[in-house]
């Protein structure tokens, strides 16, 4: 059931995750800064395709946070995978 509900399309990026889950992305992928987080969620909410998130991320939000750094990037591969989940039908 966890496995099938982990795989559930998601219609918001500001509501799929759980306090807990939303405190470690800001701290450990946003430089601890709330706002940052929320702007990249509505950001992300209002592309219609993966591609044009993906860019955006890769482009902007993974280059200023330093996702690419090996403490960040299994954090940053979870955070994705939750994207892709907005965009899946």
């Amino acid at each position: 059931l966890s496995e099938r509900l982990s795989q559930q399309p998601i219609k918001d990026l500001t509501k799929a995750m759980g306090i807990n889950e939303k405190i470690l992305t800001i701290n450990e992928l946003f430089g601890g800064n709330k706002s940052d987080l929320d702007d990249t969620l509505k950001k992300l909410n209002g592309f219609q395709h993966f591609d044009a998130a993906q860019k955006y991320l890769s482009e902007n939000i993974a280059p200023k946070f330093n996702w690419t750094e090996k403490k960040n990037v299994k954090k940053a591969k979870l955070f994705i995978k939750l994207v892709r989940r907005r965009y899946s039908s």
